[in-house]
């Protein structure tokens, strides 16, 4: 395909740039028709409730160990 992304370190330094393959863009596509279908299917409620409980249990994880 002939495309590339760059990424950062952390100290905003360009790294190696990789190449962008089907799998990535197919990846892209089906996140953004998920973005689309959520809103018009009624689910922002359970994408809300499902992220706070993403972030309670990486919050709580480290406790736990």
């Amino acid at each position: 395909m002939g495309h590339t992304v760059s990424t950062t370190k952390n100290g905003g330094e360009l790294d190696t740039l990789e190449p962008v393959t089907k799998p990535i863009i197919a990846a892209w596509i089906l996140t953004g028709m998920a973005l689309i279908g959520i809103p018009l299917l009624h689910l922002v409620s359970a994408l809300v409730a499902g992220l706070l409980v993403y972030e309670l249990v990486s919050l709580l994880a480290p406790i736990i160990e």
